[in-house]
């Protein structure tokens, strides 16, 4: 029987190899021979596991046993412990006065002999003697290796569309030029909870729809952001199904959503410091799309500013870390094969390939994030 209620009707007559039938008894079924001999079966096992639980009870205890009983309105439970053991030992109880009520007790001397006090602990044992490390330095502890998650890498506020822009916190020739073009910085109190949610379905939408037939892809579209998104407006879900399917449909960005492609690829790898000295990074993070080819292995990360950069010298930084990080991990994970790296400005859509020599510079900064104390806030999808 389970705790659902079902009885196990065991002798019934099946086909061989199948385990003993298990009937839900309905009301009027008691008197049903199988039925009947199953529920006294289940009597039987439920008495023999309740007398071996009192068995364990009686013979734990080391100086002192008490057995209570609980009596309803009418009488007391049949077969419970209190009956079991005063019908057992009922004639050598005594009646005992205690707490204005009289208490039936049972007394035996006792038959194991005393152990005798020992006065002397200290004869009884050797002391130890001292350990040879406790007068030796402590030896230094290995560096652990510093976590950095590449979408964590450098501090930034939000412009007005709820994209990330990030401070000059890395000094290359083009970051003067770069934080003149960055938009005004705005408070993120003032963006609406939903302000990173284009980009969240965006990516979903990205995720899941390339393993669907191209012919059910506006039609799931609609369904998932009518779901998903309903604080939205119409229009705007309108807007992000045909921002994701012009991608999709389009000949330029086939090759991202192949058969040797891969959706949300997570990735960890620790590596050490080029320089021979301090701990090694360790990477945690997530790649948007990662395509593989004989020869090569392209990182692709998806963004959804409005309006989205048309030069790298207006690609907000922390981007460029985030990728270099990335191509840092997969040259360790794909040795021989060249690491590139590139951003896919949904809006548009444009394909951006960030050039080797601009991501080499960011590779070798990346020690410095690690060491560095910065407050930082996820990067929005």
């Amino acid at each position: 029987r389970t705790a659902s209620g079902l009885l196990t009707i065991a002798g019934a007559n099946l086909p061989s190899g199948l385990a003993d039938l298990a009937v839900w008894p309905v009301k009027g079924s008691s008197h049903l021979p199988a039925i009947a001999t199953a529920k006294s079966a289940l009597r039987d096992d439920e008495l023999k596991e309740m007398n071996r639980l009192l068995y364990v009870a009686l013979t734990r205890p080391r100086d002192r046993l008490y057995i209570a009983g609980f009596q309803s309105r009418d009488k007391l439970a049949s077969g419970c412990w209190y009956d079991i053991v005063t019908r057992a030992v009922g004639g050598t109880l005594i009646g005992v006065e205690q707490g204005g009520r009289t208490v039936k007790r049972l007394e035996v001397d006792q038959t194991a002999p005393p152990e005798p006090r020992k006065e002397h602990l200290a004869h009884d044992s050797n002391a130890a003697a001292r350990p040879a490390w406790i007068d030796a330095p402590a030896p230094r502890e290995a560096q652990p290796a510093i976590p950095l998650a590449p979408s964590r890498l450098a501090p930034y506020d939000f412009d007005d569309a709820g994209e990330p822009v990030a401070h000059p916190v890395i000094e290359t020739q083009t970051t003067t030029e770069r934080a003149k073009r960055e938009p005004a910085v705005a408070s993120p109190q003032r963006n609406k909870d939903n302000r990173f949610l284009r980009g969240t379905l965006t990516h979903a939408l990205l995720e899941h729809m390339p393993s669907l037939p191209a012919s059910r892809w506006q039609k799931a579209a609609s369904a998932f952001l009518d779901l998903r998104a309903p604080e939205l407006s119409k229009s705007a879900r309108a807007s992000i199904a045909a921002e994701t399917l012009l991608i999709l449909n389009h000949a330029t960005f086939a090759p991202l959503f192949g058969p040797s492609s891969q959706a949300e690829v997570p990735i960890v790898a620790e590596l050490a410091n080029p320089s021979g000295k301090g701990p090694p990074l360790k990477l945690n993070g997530q790649i948007d799309r990662l395509v593989e080819t004989a020869d090569a292995v392209l990182i692709v990360d998806y963004k959804t500013n409005r309006p989205p950069p048309t030069q790298l010298s207006e690609v907000a930084e922390t981007y460029l870390v985030q990728l270099a990080a990335y191509k840092l991990a997969l040259a360790a994970i794909f040795p021989g094969k060249t690491v590139r790296a590139a951003l896919l400005w949904t809006q548009t859509p444009s394909l951006m390939e960030i050039p080797p020599q601009t991501l080499d510079l960011y590779c070798s900064r990346l020690w410095e994030f690690g060491t560095q104390r910065v407050d930082v806030v996820g990067l929005p999808t």
